[in-house]
């Protein structure tokens, strides 16, 4: 794996080719910026600071420093900054490194191409990177590639759990496995981003691309629970980060993640936890709020 290049400015071009190269990474501070729609790289993007938005094959979504986005080479990509300034990172692989073609399918990330929390020990290694100068440094340039070398690692190892996953479907057909995974992952996307609306069987079967009975099962086989379930988990999962807010009180967290009832809220997250958003705040060090 040769050594990356830092960049402060896209490589526009009126051609049909990417408007970064490979092995590139671009950590700018912008403003009123947009890149317009074109083909990428494999690649990973991130929010080093601030919220951008995206498209990406037709499907608009936001990023920001708690999450980042895996790309599959040759999908389509825009990205759009508005007047705040944030510090969008791109980094984008060669497509000929090795590694990305281990296993013969690895080089092909449809199935991983999604959104992902950003955890601590993630967010240390990409800023550690971003960090880093462009210089003609070894030393530099080892601690580069080495950072690069467990990122690819670990994507790689997603790729390898979406593809176990997609396995599930038991369909013989890979094309058609991959096909119906990539679209559940599409529904589960949409329900992590607009999970605290009210959202309809009709509503996430179409985005699927499949009928209510079809799209019911294969949800179920590949995440284990229900598109219900889901919801209510991921509700629940909100809660508890919302919980440790001293500003809000019980009922303001209940509608923040979509419920109306403060009763069916305060049923549903004692059966998933144990205890009840009062006494769940309590133990979390809240106890101090005027509910």
């Amino acid at each position: 794996m040769r050594s990356f290049t830092l960049t402060d400015h896209p490589a526009f071009s009126t051609t049909a080719l990417p408007y970064f190269p490979e092995h590139v990474i671009f950590t700018s501070k912008v403003s009123d910026f947009v890149i317009p729609e074109h083909r990428c790289h494999h690649g990973l993007i991130y929010s080093l600071g601030g919220t951008f938005s995206f498209k990406l094959n037709g499907l608009t979504r936001t990023l920001d420093e708690n999450k980042f986005l895996i790309v599959n080479g040759n999908s389509t990509l825009r990205l759009h900054v508005g007047s705040a300034v944030v510090q969008p990172m791109m980094l984008y692989f060669q497509s000929r490194t090795p590694a990305l073609h281990a296993g013969g399918d690895a080089a092909d990330w449809n199935l991983t191409e999604r959104i992902y929390p950003a955890t601590d020990v993630f967010k240390e290694r990409i800023r550690l990177l971003a960090s880093l100068p462009d210089s003609c440094s070894s030393f530099i340039t080892m601690k580069a590639d080495a950072v690069i070398r467990s990122i690819l690692v670990e994507i790689l190892s997603f790729n390898q759990y979406a593809s176990e996953e997609s396995m599930k479907l038991d369909v013989r057909k890979a094309s058609t496995r991959q096909e119906n995974y990539k679209r559940l992952a599409v529904v589960r996307e949409w329900i992590e981003d607009n999970f605290n609306r009210t959202l309809t069987l009709d509503e996430l079967a179409s985005i699927a691309a499949m009928n209510h009975q079809h799209f019911l099962r294969l949800f179920n086989k590949v995440f284990h629970k229900t598109p219900h379930q889901y919801i209510i988990d991921r509700r629940i999962a909100e809660a508890k980060q919302l919980l440790l807010d001293p500003g809000m009180v019980v009922a303001d967290v209940c509608l923040a993640i979509g419920w109306d009832s403060l009763s069916t809220f305060s049923q549903l997250f004692k059966q998933r936890t144990g205890q009840t958003p009062g006494d769940y705040r309590k133990a979390s060090g809240g106890d101090h709020i005027l509910e």
